[in-house]
């Protein structure tokens, strides 16, 4: 007996096990309408709950016939909590709702509904709806009227209660009823197809057509469907032809809007947008942009990769401003609207001194990088230093560049130095102006250069080449001049003309060094003042401004060290880009290493590798060392 009474105890434990392994899940189906019309939206419901300590529903799906259109699900959490017999019982699930609308008449049956829990798929029932034809009335329902409790508003029933958020009191519901109840988004992110179920991008340029130097302006944006979501693994969409001037850097911290795209709610914001300067005609390529998608809905391909989406592709027909009425002096890419102003300082000098000469330009578009000055005789401008102020203004640029001349005056009296002048198109207004200012007098002291004595008649060059002979014979012998032989001449102009190309040779590169010298350090002073802001961020605990100024101030250092433009080039490609610009092998993984880092920190907000203060840290020390690199040769076009 005792045998068989062990034998009976293990199978209770058994049956207890089992019932606990598979604690029973309560779904309830629910539909809007058991009648109604042809293109009428009508929602079916499925409520899956489960014990509290159970595992909770998901995966939520709809069988439907061919002939009834499903949107959805949207799915939202459910907790229950009820009192039975004094013991308190807590559930949780899920609650799926599917937008349902048929397209032709007839009697159908949905269903069954069903979800994932522990492993194995659970069914509820199915529901049978009966569809007439448009026009027929069918009932909808009505206040007081219909069933005694309906799931999509429970209060319908009671008289005076007011009805759910979302659902009017008409006697047909529709799916628009819901859409218009959102509250206002931007316009900009409205779309009319969704390409994905689940997330996707789309990128626009405005204008599709332009000059060359026209401002065209890129926007991407990003849509998902499962709710919130944030900016992971992206990567810059590639524009070799098109000088760029950052708007929105990234998504961090803006505001996710609820946008209707095919009956359907999305969460949607505008993650980038650039300013672009066409440098050449033709038929220009922008490439897609890649971004993850990271929240809860999004499954993640592992490694900070997100839900990976990339951006549709855009192309863009670029010509140069019509030839008539195109003025002397304009230079292709000067095109938007610009004034001139200058000063003179001071207004009298010495022969062989000095005047400050300041010309501002200011204006909005693509400000030129130079301007041409006049030139004359006894008048020469050395190479300017420039400053500016440039920011955006309702997403186009505008500002001012100050160009700082030092101009020598070599000859005495009354110099008049000219005007300074810019020709441009006006894209606003169709047509060519000209911005001038003019630079005035300044009085120059001093002796001028003697040139000699001069006599006022004038003196035959030929009377002395010849003389007459007294007597007839043979003319004399003429003596060898090594003059009369071709060579001589071309022995002769070798000196000269080898020192005058090897003098022009040389102010050629000194004058291209220097050059790309003052580049590299305004890029240098860009980095360190970026860097500070990074290390005033990290002492005000802001890790994700510490992580976007770290990485400003690490790509204008690359760029100021090797001439490549980091931020358009993918990041897999980078390592390999950097060391061909001529980077070591071992910066080039330390940068690389990072922007990773940086994008780690930003994206996240958690520190996951290291403090905000080490990153600071790192970065300058990076920074320095690419400060001390001199480069070869300047960058190349594609880059810069």
């Amino acid at each position: 007996m005792r045998p068989l009474a062990c034998l009976a105890t293990v199978a209770v434990m058994a049956a207890a096990a089992s019932a606990h392994a598979q604690a029973p899940v309560k779904l309830s189906t629910q539909v809007a309408a058991r009648r109604v019309e042809v293109g009428q939206a009508f929602r079916l419901q499925l409520t899956a709950l489960s014990e509290a300590d159970g595992d909770t529903p998901s995966s939520a799906r709809l069988t439907v016939p061919k002939s009834i259109a499903s949107q959805g699900p949207s799915v939202s959490t459910q907790r229950q909590v009820s009192i039975v017999g004094g013991r308190i019982e807590q559930r949780q699930g899920i609650t799926a709702t599917w937008t349902l609308r048929a397209s032709r008449a007839g009697q159908f049956t949905l269903g069954p509904a069903s979800v994932v829990v522990g492993g194995r798929r659970v069914t509820g029932e199915r529901v049978t709806v009966e569809v007439v034809p448009a026009g027929s009335g069918a009932p909808g329902r009505r206040r007081g009227m219909g069933w005694p409790f309906d799931p999509f508003d429970p209060f319908r029933s009671f008289p005076g209660m007011p009805p759910m958020p979302g659902f009017g009191q008409d006697d047909q519901l529709s799916e628009e009823d819901l859409l218009d109840s959102l509250p206002p988004f931007p316009e900009e992110l409205r779309s009319e197809t969704a390409p994905d179920q689940l997330a996707f991008l789309r990128a626009t340029v405005e204008p599709e057509s332009a000059v060359v130097g026209q401002q065209m302006t890129l926007r991407v944006y990003a849509y998902g469907r499962r709710g919130p979501f944030r900016e992971v693994n992206a990567s810059e969409p590639s524009r070799p032809d098109f000088l760029s001037h950052v708007i929105i850097e990234n998504s961090y911290g803006r505001r996710l809007h609820r946008v209707p795209i095919a009956g359907e709610v999305w969460q949607a914001v505008k993650i980038r947008e650039v300013a672009l300067f066409p440098i050449r005609a033709g038929t220009l390529q922008i490439g897609a942009m890649r971004m993850g998608f990271d929240g809860r809905g999004y499954p993640s391909g592992g490694q900070m990769k997100g839900l990976v989406r990339h951006s549709n592709s855009l192309q863009v027909t670029v010509s140069e401003p019509p030839l008539v009425g195109r003025p002397p002096g304009y230079q292709l890419g000067d095109v938007g609207q610009f004034s001139l102003s200058a000063a003179v300082q001071p207004r009298e000098v010495k022969v062989g001194e000095a005047v400050s000469v300041v010309v501002t330009l200011r204006g909005r578009g693509n400000l030129p990088q130079t301007l041409r000055t006049p030139g004359q005789r006894g008048v020469e401008w050395l190479e300017p230093s420039v400053v500016e102020d440039i920011q955006v203004e309702s997403s186009g640029l505008s500002g001012w560049r100050k160009f700082t001349y030092v101009v020598r005056l070599d000859e005495p009296g009354r110099v008049r130095l000219g005007e300074v002048r810019l020709p441009y198109w006006d894209p606003w207004d169709n047509a060519y102006h000209v911005a001038r200012t003019g630079l005035g007098i300044v009085e120059v002291r001093g002796e001028p250069t003697a040139t000699g004595e001069q006599t006022d008649e004038p003196v035959d060059p030929l009377e002395q080449l010849t003389q007459p002979r007294t007597q007839l014979g043979t003319g004399p012998q003429q003596p060898w001049r090594p003059a009369d032989r071709p060579w001589f001449w071309a022995v002769l102009a070798f000196g000269p003309t080898s020192v005058l190309v090897l003098r022009a040779g040389g102010r050629l590169g000194r004058s291209l060094r220097r050059r790309w010298r003052e580049r590299q350090l305004a890029h240098q002073a860009v980095a360190v003042r970026a860097l500070r802001q990074a290390g005033e961020a990290a002492r005000n605990g802001d890790v994700g401004s510490t992580a976007s100024q770290v990485e400003r101030a690490l790509f204008t250092a690359l760029e100021g060290a090797v001439g490549l433009r980091a931020r358009a080039v993918l990041r897999e490609e980078l390592t390999a880009r950097l060391q061909s610009s001529g980077l070591s092998e071992e910066l080039a993984h330390q940068a690389v290493a990072l922007l990773e880092d940086a994008d780690a920190v930003r994206f996240t907000g958690d520190e996951p590798k290291l403090s905000a203060s080490e990153l600071v840290r790192r970065a300058e020390a990076l920074v320095e060392r690419l400060g001390r690199i001199r480069p070869s040769k300047p960058p190349p076009r594609g880059d810069t």
